[in-house]
């Protein structure tokens, strides 16, 4: 009997913790989600102000936002032949696994103020992070790596494109 009390009481405990947690938070941000709510926080991103200096991962709905206002350079961190098979369309192809082949010529076209927008194969690989990383320490500061990468813009449904693989 002892026992259940005791359970009884933490149980009780937890409860209001989580509840007086989640009322504090919605109090909090309750401006946030209003906006949520009527749409309002979708229009009220600002593409220009979001990229800060520094690395910062993105969503799925950030990155389609990016690519409907056409205000960010997408690179695609995977190898070049999965670029040329599919990709999001628009992107560069800056394969982080053969960036001395590339390099000379994403250096020319794209100013080291460009916000950038780099994904891979999704969550279990690194190669937009890492690119974003070799990036990072030659002068670019305005980036960010789309985590779920090109695997979770495809299942949403969203654009793609190909093109012929280049002959070697």
């Amino acid at each position: 009997m002892i026992f259940s009390r005791s359970v009884s009481r933490d149980v009780l405990t937890l409860l209001l913790l989580i509840g007086g947690g989640s009322f504090c938070g919605v109090v909090y941000n309750r401006k946030l989600i209003g906006e949520i709510l009527s749409g309002k926080a979708q229009q009220a991103v600002s593409i220009a102000g979001s990229f800060s200096e520094g690395i910062r991962d993105v969503t799925l709905a950030e990155t389609k936002n990016f690519f409907d206002q056409k205000t960010v350079l997408l690179v695609d961190a995977r190898r070049d032949f999965f670029y040329h098979q599919e990709r999001i369309p628009a992107s560069i192809c800056l394969p982080f696994t053969q960036f001395e082949k590339y390099w000379p010529d994403f250096e020319k076209k794209v100013p080291r103020d460009s916000p950038l927008v780099l994904y891979c194969t999704g969550y279990g690989c690194e190669d937009s992070h890492l690119l974003a990383k070799k990036l990072q320490d030659l002068g670019y500061r305005r980036l960010a790596v789309f985590f779920g990468g090109f695997p979770e813009w495809k299942q949403a449904g969203y654009p793609t494109e190909s093109s012929p693989t280049p002959s070697r």
